[in-house]
């Protein structure tokens, strides 16, 4: 194969991932939104049968509202992270550092999260919570540290590969 067709090549899968991780963290902001757009007693309704099950499943002695509260901080976490790592798979495929394109994520994970608490003030039965704010940028520190990962190690991958 050509060094021309292995860049075109390599060129058009770029493009492909940087439109799958904008889709994908889009969505993610779509969820988010319409989670949040639920009142109180709908989003417990959503959210108590996971629980429930869960607790049935592994066989847990803590209180049905105790695993219910765990549940809805790990969405919480895990949400942001899938946003935060779909953030950084797009913002990582162009020209950018990996220290620019990891504050940018952080930060605007961060933003949406506060953005999302305000948008919870509005909605019935429902509060905003700072300590969900900081769980939501936890969440999403760690999912674009582990982009930052995958990335390196690609990097590191092609690079033998060429050698």
């Amino acid at each position: 194969m050509t060094l021309a067709v292995k860049e075109k090549r390599v060129g058009y899968s770029l493009e492909v991932r940087r439109w799958i991780c904008f889709l994908m963290a889009v969505c993610c902001m779509i969820l988010i939104f319409h989670f949040s757009a639920q009142n109180g007693p709908k989003s417990d309704s959503v959210s108590m049968p996971c629980a429930v099950w869960l607790k049935k499943t592994l066989r847990l002695s803590a209180s049905n509202v105790s695993v219910h509260h765990f549940i809805r901080k790990a969405a919480h976490f895990t949400i942001y992270m899938l946003l935060a790592a779909f953030t950084a798979g797009w913002l990582s495929s162009f020209s950018l550092r990996p220290a620019v394109w990891l504050f940018v994520t952080v930060a605007f994970c961060a933003a949406y999260a506060v953005g999302d608490e305000f948008h919870q003030s509005f909605t019935a039965l429902r509060s905003p919570s700072p300590w969900d704010v900081l769980l939501d940028t936890i969440g999403a520190a760690i999912g674009a540290v582990l982009i930052l990962i995958l990335t390196s190690c690609c990097r590191k991958g092609r690079k033998k590969a060429q050698l």
